[in-house]
């Protein structure tokens, strides 16, 4: 490589495998790096049945930080506005029948009940486990209002509730797969 032509020629060849190799790499980044850089998530997903009793609440599907909530006080339903003290002991239960949306395309399929003060589709009570919980008639927990929901978006994420292939599998438990 004494020849200045071929000694050219060779850098060229390295600067351009080079440029290749950093190419790959700003390739690779975008493709697999960028959106756990850019787009970190604020929590991660909590097991069914692992949610916190201690703090924590399950409300469609996403678990909540209730422990710092003060909860307006309405004497007969919610006696106190701490909502893990007993009663309501909230912490650790799925408070979803308690924040129902009503949809007209589910008319045929369930009928609402109006009472007073609220339209639900189910109790409105708050759920220890599929099995255990007795169904009762009520409107005492519904969060149908514009307050309520402003208050729910609020409260700390903390993640999102997944069942395992073993949950779904176990026959005491009666779930189904739809779309996942």
């Amino acid at each position: 490589m004494r020849d200045k032509r071929v000694q050219q020629a060779w850098r060229e060849k390295i600067a351009l495998v080079f440029i290749i190799i950093v190419l790959c790499i700003v390739v690779a980044f975008l493709t697999f790096g960028f959106t756990q850089t850019v787009c970190r998530q604020q929590s991660g997903n909590v097991a069914v049945g692992t949610v916190p009793s201690g703090y924590a609440a399950t409300i469609l599907g996403r678990v909540y930080d209730i422990g710092s909530f003060n909860h307006p006080v309405i004497p007969g339903i919610v006696p106190t506005s701490y909502l893990l003290s007993d009663p309501p002991n909230a912490g650790g239960k799925d408070l979803s029948f308690m924040f129902q949306t009503l949809y007209p395309e589910c008319e045929n399929a369930f009928i609402p009940k109006i009472n007073l003060n609220a339209t639900y589709y189910f109790p409105c009570l708050p759920i220890e486990d599929i099995s255990t919980t007795k169904a009762t008639d009520g409107e005492q927990g519904c969060h149908s209002s514009d307050a309520a929901r402003n208050a729910l978006a609020k409260l700390p994420f903390l993640g999102t509730v997944f069942f395992s292939w073993e949950d779904v599998e176990d026959v005491d438990r009666n779930l189904i797969v739809y779309n996942g």
